[in-house]
């Protein structure tokens, strides 16, 4: 009964109103749009409260002179199946931006914004003006607006200009398009250089741009880790911090002239952790995981080559490290302390290492003093993998392990004993 009034006193306000005004401006009260309830209407600009909570099939379909329907942001996938047979309508998000806030240019079937000329802190950009869509930001359209902290680009915008954003130290939250494929130089130069946290830029799949190409890119002097599908062909081919979807816990690096991803630092917090296989990581730099004494379990997927310098130095609760069959290089300090605080009760903690390794650094190789072995005061004394090891790597990983704890006894030593 209440829809059916509702509908009711739409279907009357439309009646009395739209034959004489070229906008109808529905009551803030209205929060649900029946399926045809405008059906056909004689009006150009129809305005919804932003209490509306649904828009029906055909709601304002079947109309030769509609042009614009104002309606809430949650709504805006409704245009479709809500405008069938008005061709010239389409909707506007009434949290978008007022026009008079850019200046831009009207090409033939599309519009180029020129210049910001707002003064909010947040800009949501115009999906469309003068009935046609917004594709291009400008270049230099945002340059050195230390104001703006949060820009929204709609969705149809497929190309950043040159220095578009550049100078904006405050921005830290850029919503980006899924149509966006490409921007330019400089297009995001400093942004959030101001910042003093950790922030993220999400980037579409859709990108098609290097980010990184000859040192010409779009985020130099950007403090933002950049998020990047790592199944799009070169959106990480770029020089700064890179991170991919669901995996906001790691910092990787690409670098484009070697074309090798390297985990660059860790800013989570679990105990236990599986390093993610799927990203084709080659290289854990150094001091990575460094003095993260609630690591417990340490997980390297396959792919992994080297483990850099102190990569897991003072890790001193870490007593379960599975490595790659892939590894061959694990460098100066890279496991030193490593489950040095760790009771031993029943059995001594055991190292598993892969087959091909010959680049476990120890006491005596060139540029090495003691304290510089891979595995000094570290409490894996019992390492399995000696029918798979060859000769070579025995010697080194036995003088890597230079002043290692027995965990059977506590003594030091160069305590490293065989599992057959």
């Amino acid at each position: 009964m209440k829809r059916f009034i509702l509908l009711l006193f739409i279907l009357l306000l439309s009646a009395m109103t739209m034959a004489v005004a070229d906008t109808l401006v529905l009551p803030d009260s209205t929060i649900m749009i029946e399926p045809e309830a405008f059906y056909g209407v004689d009006a150009e600009t129809i305005v919804l409260p932003e209490g509306v909570t649904f828009i029906g099939d055909n709601a304002f379909g079947g109309s030769e002179t509609l042009r614009e329907v104002y309606v809430p942001e949650a709504l805006m996938d409704r245009e479709e199946a809500a405008l069938t047979g008005s061709e010239n309508a389409f909707f506007i998000s009434l949290s978008d931006d007022p026009i008079d806030n850019y200046s831009y240019t009207v090409q033939t079937d599309h519009v180029v914004i020129s210049k910001y000329v707002g003064a909010k802190s947040e800009a949501r950009i115009p999906r469309r003006i003068d009935r046609k869509p917004v594709i291009v930001i400008g270049t230099d359209a945002f340059k050195d607006n230390t104001d703006l902290t949060r820009v929204v680009i709609p969705e149809g915008v497929t190309y950043i200009g040159s220095g578009a954003f550049d100078g904006c130290a405050n921005l830290t939250d850029i919503v980006f398009p899924s149509t966006l494929t490409d921007f330019n130089t400089n297009a995001f130069n400093g942004c959030g250089s101001a910042a003093e946290e950790t922030f993220y830029f999400i980037l579409p799949d859709g990108i098609t741009r290097t980010v990184y190409d000859n040192d010409n890119h779009g985020f130099p002097g950007c403090n933002a880790v950049l998020v990047c599908n790592p199944d799009t062909a070169t959106a990480y081919h770029m020089g700064g911090y890179i991170t991919f979807p669901g995996q906001y816990d790691y910092r990787y690096r690409y670098v484009h002239n070697s074309h090798t991803l390297y985990l660059m630092a860790y800013v989570g917090s679990s105990a236990e952790i599986s390093l993610p296989g799927n990203v084709a990581l080659e290289i854990i730099a150094d001091n990575v995981f460094k003095d993260c004494t609630f690591l417990t379990k340490v997980i390297i997927p396959d792919g992994v080559t080297t483990i850099g310098k102190g990569a897991f130095e003072n890790c001193v609760n870490l007593s379960e490290i599975s490595l790659p069959g892939s590894l061959t290089s694990i460098q100066h300090r890279a496991f030193r302390d490593c489950g040095s605080a760790v009771q031993i009760t029943d059995k001594p903690l055991v190292l598993v290492l892969p087959g091909n390794i010959t680049g476990i650094v120890g006491y005596g190789d060139d540029d090495d003093t003691a304290s510089n072995a891979s595995f000094k005061y570290c409490a894996f004394a019992r390492v399995a993998g000696r029918g798979t090891t060859t000769a070579e790597s025995l010697r080194a990983a036995h003088y890597g392990f230079y002043n290692s704890y027995n965990a059977e006894t506590g003594a030091l030593g160069n305590y490293i004993h065989w599992d057959d």
